[in-house]
């Protein structure tokens, strides 16, 4: 059986999205994931974009973690 050191935490703050991912596959868990985008043409070289993620999960041990993420991105094409 893999083990792996012991992470205490007290919030989401405390635990990096690669941390999350590193205990998913050493401890078995359940995840929840959303994200949506939006993109808006300002003119016909520029696009903006924003986009929401929230993950969410649980490990068998019962601890638990979330992690919000708001992105943003602007387009020149020339």
């Amino acid at each position: 059986m893999k083990t792996i050191p012991e992470i205490q935490f007290k919030d989401a703050g405390d635990l990096t999205p690669l941390q999350m991912n590193a205990i998913h596959f050493d401890t078995g868990d359940h995840s929840q994931y959303v994200g949506d985008n939006m993109f808006y043409n300002i003119n016909s070289i520029v696009q903006v974009g924003v986009e929401y993620d929230y993950g969410r999960r649980v490990n068998y041990d019962g601890r638990q973690a979330h992690d919000n993420r708001l992105q943003a991105m602007l387009q020149v094409s020339f």
